[in-house]
């Protein structure tokens, strides 16, 4: 039965209930004891008489409550505190479970010393969370927050539960605070998403979560697994300068506008398996640590790759179908090999300190999973490799199989020479035959002889 047609679970109000409306159960509001009504149906005197038996750190119980802004702020009244010029909201625990807020909604500074409970609670307008502390477990699963809402600056010391929410407009948790696990799964977020300087000490769980006008995640912090599986980013996406201590999980997330790691730093395994940039999948200056995995992907970029100045400090396998992968000022330091569908390299000037391996992969990568890389994105591209530039490079430690190098001008190559050709070679063709001179000596041959370079 949908919830909203069951009975409550708790002592409920029940004023205007009207059977032969559909209505069987009237106002779903908590009874505020000793009272059979709700906190919206007290009368006056019985309003003041609940009011009195508050203070700092009482606990609240008004789930399915409907609270307007005024309801709201005389509620809270009685549990502020002032301290240093600081006005603050104390409360024990919290349980708005399935209410409805209408009006502005503030918790600023509000501390709540128990479990503060906001499941399937509706928000019609802005809610403030800034600067809060939850000591306990602060739970908003399934609630659905129709207008902004903020939680900069707000310390969760416990549990945070944001599962299968829904933010219809903007939200921002800047600078926030996860000291244990902080569950975003299946969140969808209609407006932009501000993570900026959030600090994630526990596990990050993005999964299958739904950012529908942008995501931002500059300099966030996770210590441990941040997991965005099957996450989908519909604007813009960006990780610039985050750090990645535990495990970073992007496997099947789809980034349908520009995805940013520039200067994202990975200490552990970076999984991009079956990830699809519908943009460019910028990694610039981004480094991958020794413990950052040996394999990176496969995965598909319908445009650009851009690895440029990235820095990679220990053995990796990097399994990409992309139209463009530019690679120009990368750093090598370890042993590691790139195989490649669809893309035109650009080694510009990179740094290899040991062997790096170029390799055309003829079919479609395969999952752990089962199956292939969906390259749909890239239809109608051949899936041939071309070497675009190596202007700049030490080819002593390079090996290039089945890369087309024809186009690829041979100027400020260090030990060409050394360059090692496997597979299907492609050369620039020098042209040859002969004509008659003209000139000088008539009659005499000019020939060219075929040379490959």
């Amino acid at each position: 039965m949908d919830a909203a047609l069951a009975e409550p679970a708790w002592p409920y109000c029940g004023a205007g209930a009207d059977p032969s409306a559909g209505g069987p159960f009237g106002c779903r509001g908590r009874s505020v004891d000793p009272y059979t009504a709700c906190l919206a149906h007290l009368t006056d005197e019985q309003f003041e008489t609940h009011l009195a038996g508050l203070g700092p750190g009482s606990d609240l119980d008004h789930r399915g409550t409907v609270l307007d802004e005024d309801l709201l702020n005389r509620l809270l009244a009685p549990l502020v505190v002032t301290a240093r010029r600081l006005r603050s909201v104390r409360v024990g625990r919290a349980d708005f479970r399935a209410a409805t807020f209408k009006g502005v909604v503030r918790f600023d500074s509000a501390v709540f010393h128990g479990d503060a409970l906001f499941d399937s609670a509706a928000f019609h307008d802005e809610a403030f969370f800034g600067s809060a502390t939850f000591k306990r477990d602060a739970r908003f699963g399934s609630a659905v927050f129709a207008r902004d809402v903020r939680f900069r600056s707000t310390a969760f010391q416990r549990f945070a539960r944001f599962g299968s929410v829904v933010f219809g407009s903007g939200v921002g948790f800047r600078s926030a605070t996860f000291a244990r696990e902080a569950r975003f799964d299946s969140a969808a977020f209609d407006g932009p998403a501000h993570f900026d300087s959030a600090a994630f000490s526990s596990v990050a769980d993005f999964e299958s979560a739904v950012f529908s006008s942008g995501a931002r995640f500059d300099s966030v912090a996770f210590t441990r697994a941040a997991w965005f599986r099957s996450a989908t980013f519909d604007g813009m996406a960006d990780f610039g300068r985050a750090r990645f201590d535990g495990g970073a999980s992007f496997g099947s997330a789809a980034f349908h506008a520009h995805g940013s790691f520039a200067q994202a730093v990975f200490e552990d395994t970076a999984d991009f398996e079956n990830t699809a940039f519908h943009d460019v999948a910028a990694f610039s200056r981004a480094v991958f640590r020794r413990g950052s995995g040996s394999r990176l992907g496969p995965f598909v970029c319908a445009k650009k790759l851009s690895l440029s100045s990235a820095s990679f400090e220990g053995p990796v396998t990097i399994d990409v179908s992309a139209r463009q992968v530019v690679c120009d000022g990368t750093h090598w330091s370890s042993a590691a090999t790139m195989r490649l569908r669809s893309a035109g390299v650009d080694l510009t000037e990179a740094v290899i300190d040991e062997t790096l391996r170029i390799a055309a992969h003829r079919t479609p990568f395969s999952l752990h999973g089962g199956g292939e890389v969906d390259e749909s994105l890239l239809s109608g591209v051949s899936p041939a490799v071309r070497m675009l530039s190596l202007d700049g490079v030490d080819a002593a430690r390079l090996a290039l199989t089945d890369v087309d190098i024809s186009g690829c001008p041979p100027t400020g190559v260090v030990h060409m020479d050394q360059l090692r050709l496997e597979g299907r070679r492609f050369f620039v063709q020098v042209r040859f035959g002969m004509r008659v001179r003209e000139v000088r000596r008539p009659g005499r041959p000019w020939q060219w002889w075929p040379r490959r370079r």
